[in-house]
């Protein structure tokens, strides 16, 4: 049974959880998680901003991530088999936000180890956005 076999090998926690990332936008996975070998989680938020805006995404990880922006795909760098350590390499993509709320989900694994990932969205020249709303419950109907 297939579906018997993938809950076995692939079980895990299926719930989301909400968790407060820590100085530098740093989210500590293993903290929440455990220390799991070859796992994915994914991170959910949602962004407002009171006007539509060309931003920057910025995505590290000490493994390979997949991002999205109102369910378009930002990047795709899962990296198979390569680990990296956090901030050796950062996604820096280009985007928009549109007027109101917008919705960001960030996919990481992880091979061994630390399972760390950090998410900014920056202005263009890669400064903070000060007026950008952030939150964890879905503001949407």
């Amino acid at each position: 049974n297939w579906a018997e076999k993938c809950e076995k090998e692939f079980g895990g926690d299926k719930q989301w959880r909400a968790s407060d990332a820590q100085a530098a936008c740093l989210l500590r996975l293993s903290e929440v998680y455990g220390s799991k070998l070859a796992a994915t989680a994914y991170a959910h938020t949602y962004v407002y901003s009171a006007r539509e805006r060309e931003v920057i995404v910025r995505v590290d990880s000490n493994e390979g991530n997949r991002a999205w922006l109102n369910g378009e795909l930002l990047h795709d760098d899962l990296r198979v088999g390569e680990g990296r350590g956090i901030h050796d390499y950062t996604n820096e993509t280009p985007a928009k936000l549109v007027k109101g709320w917008n919705r960001l989900l960030i996919r990481v694994g992880n091979r061994l180890g630390h399972w760390l990932l950090v998410a900014q969205i920056v202005d263009r020249a890669k400064q903070p956005i000060r007026d950008l709303t952030y939150q964890l419950e879905s503001p949407l109907p």
